[in-house]
């Protein structure tokens, strides 16, 4: 493998046609790195920064769909520091980022990606952030790359964590209550997450919007909506025009609970809920059938199994709330019923028992209505 010195003035070295090259990358003088389609480099060719820097930005970087383009840093490196978001991805596809210790500051986004499709995030660490990671497209007006039929697609997040962020930890697809200017923001299309973990947030600690065939497996958050902001208390948020699976969450100490707002046949499996829900008038497990606001997604059918919740609050509302919410512009559809089997909970924590309007199947576990 040939090895090529890249910084941002200049570069040493050429590149050989066909072969993978490490070109080594090195912040300007004030510290940051901003890559825009730099000197000759080829899909399957590796960046990697040697030194600590403030921020690194990626502007139209692609790759093919065989051979991404990697960004690492080699070990013990930190990017942080600067005043606006960290790590900010645009317009990038085929993209790999991976090994990288991201410290933010307290008012900006830790790793911000945008306008980007075909990426891949591993082993990701961001801490000190606003929100530490946040995917999606800001809708604009008169930018049709910024809606819907425009998608983001083949997403995957592994092994990356969030810590002590004012926010969201985690922060993917785009969450729209309405149309914005009469479009639908681009939808995620194919997200795969592995394994994130966060732990100390103001907002939802892992929030997923606006993201269709979802598999995601191994979700883990603990002290998460501490700023107690209401609708935005979640430990995880699987929220409007969601589908598909999600096991192995496991949540503690948050003041909010789980939130389910999906659609489609919408399958969760193996949960752990230890002492969420503290919040006065706050839900341990919470389910609405919204509006897919337009993408003309199924009904919800909700599919859970395994789902322990442990301890409680007195003063919360319900260990378990399932609406059948027909509300919205336009209205979401009737949900269908589905099965939810080895539920359990503390029923002498709990001042009401559980409350579901869709008429979901139960089965075995703490059977109270």
């Amino acid at each position: 493998m040939k090895t090529l010195f890249l910084f941002l003035l200049g570069y040493l070295g050429l590149v050989t046609a066909g072969l993978a090259n490490t070109i080594i990358l090195s912040p300007d003088n004030n510290g940051n790195i901003y890559l825009k389609t730099p000197p000759p480099y080829g899909p399957g060719d590796t960046f990697i920064i040697k030194e600590d820097a403030k921020s690194l930005v990626l502007y139209n970087i692609k790759g093919s769909p065989n051979n991404y383009v990697v960004i690492t840093t080699a070990p013990g490196i930190t990017i942080g520091g600067a005043p606006n978001h960290t790590v900010g991805i645009y317009l990038c596809q085929y993209v790999k980022i991976c090994n990288m210790h991201i410290s933010g500051v307290p008012n900006q986004i830790g790793l911000k990606t945008q306008l980007c499709s075909d990426m891949t995030y591993e082993n990701i660490q961001i801490e000190n952030a606003s929100v530490g990671f946040s995917l999606k497209n800001d809708p604009k007006q008169n930018a049709p790359e910024t809606y819907y039929p425009v998608t983001i697609n083949n997403i995957v997040i592994k092994n990356c964590t969030a810590k002590n962020c004012n926010n969201e930890g985690f922060y993917i697809g785009h969450t729209f209550s309405q149309p914005l200017y009469n479009q639908i923001p681009s939808p995620i299309i194919g997200l795969t997450v592995e394994n994130l973990y966060v732990e100390n947030t103001g907002w939802d600690g892992i929030q997923i919007t606006n993201a269709q065939n979802c598999s995601v497996r191994g979700l883990r958050t603990k002290n998460t909506g501490t700023a107690q902001k209401g609708g935005q208390a979640s430990c995880v948020a699987l929220q409007d025009a969601v589908t598909g699976s999600f096991e192995n969450i496991y949540c503690e100490d948050g003041t909010g609970g789980l939130t389910i707002l999906g659609n489609g046949e919408f399958n969760i499996k193996n949960v752990t809920l230890k002492h969420v829900a503290t919040a006065m008038n706050s839900n341990a497990i919470f389910v609405d059938n919204r509006s897919d606001h337009g993408l003309d997604l199924p009904a919800r059918k909700l599919i859970m199994s395994d789902v322990s919740i442990v301890d409680g609050n007195p003063n919360g509302r319900y260990p378990v709330y399932i609406l059948d919410g027909t509300t919205g512009n336009p209205p979401a559809k009737k949900a269908i019923p589905g099965t939810i089997s080895n539920l359990t909970y503390e029923k002498s924590v709990w001042k009401n028992k559980i409350n579901d309007a869709a008429r979901n199947k139960f089965v075995g576990g703490s059977l109270n209505f």
